[in-house]
């Protein structure tokens, strides 16, 4: 049930317009900087194309100097490296863009925005499908976000491993395309 799911929120996030994506990531942000303006240190993902555009959230994050990382796969699982405007991106054998650098603490984060598929009514994400975030972040007691689509709201029994958002802001899509 939950590939028949990821299969089909992919498949509706590749629908969404440019203009659809704008308007949502204005509401992220309004979101992000009444949640987290307080915040100083924060883990985020670089989208991949289908995936909700957060890098306006780390450009905030830049102008107001706070600490931005970016996880990298290695062998040990997800690790965090620090990323600022001029930090060269390099991608990664699957396909992710990932930074150079020194490797530090999930713990230095005041709060992680986390990608994901689909979230339940009771926060739990339902992510790739590979594991890689629910076992990087089992451990995490900080605030985990989530900025997504109202229809990433679906419904699924979670696993015991599957993570929970702290809080998940999901907008409507407008209806209109450009």
């Amino acid at each position: 049930m939950k590939n028949s799911l990821r299969h089909q929120i992919k498949n509706q996030l590749r629908t969404v317009t440019s203009s659809q994506k704008l308007q949502a990531e204005a509401r992220w942000l309004d979101a992000f900087i009444s949640h987290c303006g307080h915040l100083e240190s924060f883990g985020f993902y670089y989208p991949m194309s289908y995936e909700p555009n957060v890098l306006p959230l780390i450009q905030y994050c830049w102008s107001k100097s706070k600490k931005v990382y970016l996880p990298v796969l290695s062998s040990q699982g997800l690790v965090w490296k620090s990323y600022q405007a001029d930090t060269a991106l390099v991608r990664s054998s699957l396909g992710f863009l990932e930074p150079l650098g020194e490797v530090h603490s999930l713990t230095t984060m005041t709060a992680v925005i986390v990608p994901f598929l689909g979230v339940n009514q009771q926060g739990f994400r339902l992510g790739q499908g590979k594991g890689y975030f629910d076992k990087t972040m089992s451990a995490y007691k900080g605030q985990m976000l989530g900025f997504g689509y109202d229809f990433q709201r679906v419904s699924f029994e979670e696993d015991d491993w599957d993570m929970a958002f702290t809080h998940c802001f999901l907008v409507p899509v407008n209806s209109k395309t450009s």
